[in-house]
């Protein structure tokens, strides 16, 4: 035989069928996307060099020893050789991808739904890559991982609670979730118990009918036939309806229990197990926190329409002609108006949703404006860490008078500037004043209402409801000198209104002014109508709470400043990127 196992058997590529069978899927990973595979690989191509019909024309099959094989070509399907074209791979027409066990892989966290198989050409510089590949398709066991995730973030919840030498809320709520669990399991043993001991008696039952059969009792046969079908049957429906009777119960019971389970927590949550009192909860949804509501929307409107109405400010109006003539849009619109104002004195013809456009900034000298927005921002800035630390100091109400009177006038004097410089001037007055109302405010309201009750107002009385009344209060006031002067009298009344309210419990306490903070809650008492004894003995109570906890903490108590923000690279870094993403 004249055969080279290094020559192609014929100068035409070579096909060659590729057969793949699965033996094992194993050590699958959903980190890496990776698993292992044990399959079997087989290819099948015809080399009419080894023909061997001149030997034995009778015989099909020819086997040859393994030592046989080092000696004949064979296609290396492992290695990318088909980029001169030499050897041709397609897939075995019949079946090419099977498995030895079918779908049925015990795999822990996946399962085998779909093998599917093809050919891929692809592209490279050396040339084309032909290739077969095949796609094993897993879909992921999460069932379990519920319970899982639930065990993982417990452990989570209790790394980040404190230390307690008590029973808290979490537990008896985890507690009773795994007891939970527990009797599911109990209950599942005990219907399988029941099914198995039901089968088994159901074969015990017919070996016996069929005992009594062959023992030659055949004169009664049809009679013990009926009889015993009927009692096999009876047995059966008895088995099968104690299993359902449980399942029913369970589905009934378990539910109702664990739903009673979670009323009880959450009402001893209100009750035995509530948070101990401390001077927040002294102050009531009265008469006084209403007063105190009143002044956070005027002064919430108030910052927000300040702010704001820098995006009305920086508005460039769009320049659509000149005195009688309308320009053509095919060239630079902004060029033209240049070129008639060097003829001609004409008036430009704005299209602007405004009423008033003044100082006449259009096309590039536009770009002032939008450097007096910046500058009035950092006006904002500024007031904001200035104003922090004064309320810090002087307490919330002096900084709120302080800051509520400089916007006001800054708002009115607004409506007065005559160009763009003075208006830039006194708009940055006035954003440093708004500023300290933006920050002083919202500390202010917090303290001020009841902690129970923080949550709804928060989210009531803040910009986003004002951010729908003041394009309103902007429609009747398109003028920007008129929306500068209702602004200042929303800022004003929220200032006067300050003169009726009191400062904030808690700063006084904070400062160790007991004292003060006695005569503060006791001038909201006044004013809820609250004048019960059982109402002063318990704020009285509590301020003594209050002065124990303060005496304890003074000595770790740390002085802070705004500067603090800037101390070290990290802070310097989160401060400027949080007060620009403002």
């Amino acid at each position: 035989m004249t055969h080279c196992r290094n020559a192609l058997p014929e100068p035409n590529p070579v096909v060659v069928d590729v057969e793949i069978t699965i033996q094992d899927i194993s050590d699958i990973s959903a980190i890496t996307g990776t698993f292992v595979i044990d399959f079997w690989m087989s290819a099948i191509w015809q080399d009419s060099r080894l023909s061997f019909n001149t030997i034995d024309p009778c015989r099909l099959n020819l086997s040859l020893d393994h030592d046989m094989e080092p000696k004949l070509w064979s296609p290396n399907v492992c290695v990318v050789n088909s980029k001169s074209t030499k050897v041709s791979l397609q897939w075995l027409e019949w079946s090419p991808v099977t498995s030895v066990k079918g779908d049925q892989f015990n795999l822990p966290d996946f399962k085998l739904t779909n093998i599917t198989y093809g050919n891929v050409t692809e592209q490279y510089t050396a040339g084309n890559w032909h290739r077969l590949s095949v796609s094993i398709h897993f879909d992921r066991l999460f069932a379990f991982y519920i319970l899982q995730a639930l065990t993982f973030q417990f452990g989570n919840i209790v790394k980040a609670l404190p230390k307690a030498s008590y029973v808290k809320a979490i537990d008896i709520w985890m507690f009773s979730c795994v007891g939970f669990i527990f009797f599911s399991l109990i209950e599942l043993a005990i219907v399988a118990y029941n099914d198995k001991m039901h089968d088994q008696r159901m074969r015990e039952s017919r070996m016996s009918i069929g005992s009594s059969f062959a023992n030659g009792n055949s004169t009664h046969y049809s009679s013990i036939a009926r009889r015993s079908i009927a009692e096999v049957t009876a047995r059966r429906l008895r088995g099968n309806e104690f299993g359902a009777a449980i399942d029913r119960v369970a589905s009934m019971a378990f539910p109702a229990t664990m739903a009673n389970s979670n009323k009880l927590l959450l009402a001893n949550g209100n009750g035995t197990l509530k948070e101990k009192k401390n001077v927040d909860d002294i102050i009531k949804l009265g008469r006084y926190c209403w007063l105190i509501l009143l002044f956070s929307e005027l002064m919430a409107f108030t910052c927000l329409s300040s702010m704001t109405v820098m995006t009305y400010a920086g508005y460039t109006p769009k320049v659509v002609g000149c005195s009688n003539e309308i320009f053509d849009n095919d060239t630079s619109i902004c060029d033209q108006l240049k070129s008639r104002r060097l003829q001609t004195s004409c008036e430009p013809i704005l299209e602007t949703p405004f009423h008033s456009v003044q100082w006449d900034y259009l096309c590039k000298d536009a770009e002032v404006v939008k450097d007096s927005i910046s500058v009035q921002m950092i006006g904002v800035l500024i007031g904001a860490a200035f104003f922090g630390q004064i309320s810090d100091m002087h307490g919330r109400r002096f900084t709120l008078i302080i800051s509520g009177l400089g916007n006001t006038f800054t708002l009115i004097l607004t409506a007065f500037a005559w160009d763009l410089t003075s208006f830039t001037i006194i708009r940055t007055i006035t954003g440093f004043f708004t500023g300290g109302l933006t920050v002083v405010h919202s500390v202010f309201l917090i303290e001020s209402i009841p902690r129970k009750h923080r949550m709804w107002i928060i989210n009531a009385f803040t910009w986003s409801p004002n951010f729908i009344i003041f394009p309103i209060v902007a429609y009747y006031f398109d003028d920007w000198k008129s929306l500068s002067l209702a602004i200042a009298v929303a800022s004003g009344s929220a200032t006067l209104l300050i003169y009726f309210l009191v400062e904030t419990p808690r700063f006084y306490m904070q400062r160790g002014q007991f004292a003060d903070a006695r005569d503060v809650l006791e001038k909201i008492r006044k004013i809820d109508g609250k004048n019960t004894r059982h109402y002063a003995r318990e704020t009285e109570e509590l301020i003594c709470k209050e002065q124990e906890a303060q005496a304890l903490r003074s000595a770790k108590i740390k002085r802070y400043t705004f500067i603090h923000l800037f101390c070290t690279w990290k802070l310097i870094c989160w401060t400027v990127t949080l007060v620009f993403g403002m």
